[in-house]
């Protein structure tokens, strides 16, 4: 029986050193793509790095929330890393359009390899992610369980940013890049006025 119980506690330790390992891994993954979004001039990079960093201030308030969880008097300030990480994302959102727009009224080469092999890249890291996870959502906690949700949804958008890629790559058709930009960008605006509007009503209420 106390063999058992060790081994839970052990487990449940465990979940704040998983969340900050896919947190340093993703960070250093959107550096990393926003770099290859500005060489190879692809607005679908930029606003999926964008979108991938929505996720890292996620995945860094699920890390705070599983670690003050066990303390009183910390739902407020989880409320305000929710709001800041919203309003975060909404200029995100703000930057992804100006560029995406911009592309489309005055569309440059799309180096087609690059976004291909980027995408690739953030398939893997965050299904990488999303393996890590999984077996800690396993365990109930709810918090991994959001930032699962979040890895889960930045692979989908990934293969869709790699789509595109093999799209200019074989067709030459730069437009459908930041045509995929601003389709990332509405879903990263909805989030992001989910959040807020959370926080928001949250914030009032305590």
């Amino acid at each position: 029986m106390s063999h058992h119980h060790s081994h839970s506690h052990q487990a449940w330790n465990a979940s704040p050193a998983i969340l900050l390992v896919c947190i340093v891994v993703n960070i250093l993954f959107v550096a990393a793509e926003a770099l290859a979004g500005e060489y190879g001039n692809s607005s679908a990079l930029l606003s999926d790095a964008g979108h991938n960093l929505g996720d890292v201030l996620g995945l860094f308030l699920s890390f705070v929330a599983v670690g003050l969880e066990r303390h009183r008097n910390t739902k407020r300030l989880s409320n305000w890393i929710t709001l800041a990480n919203g309003l975060l994302l909404l200029a995100a959102v703000l930057a992804i359009v100006y560029e995406s727009v911009g592309a489309l009224f005055a569309p440059s080469r799309v180096k087609g390899c690059v976004v291909m092999f980027a995408a690739t890249a953030g398939i893997v890291i965050n299904g990488f992610t999303v393996f890590v996870l999984a077996k800690s959502c396993e365990k109930g906690n709810i918090n991994i369980k959001v930032a699962y949700l979040h890895a889960l949804s930045d692979m989908l958008v990934s293969a869709g940013v790699l789509l595109s890629g093999a799209v200019v790559y074989f067709t030459g058709f730069d437009l459908i890049d930041p045509l995929v930009s601003l389709l990332v960008s509405v879903s990263i605006f909805v989030a992001a006025l989910k959040l807020v509007g959370n926080a928001l009503r949250n914030i009032k209420k305590s």
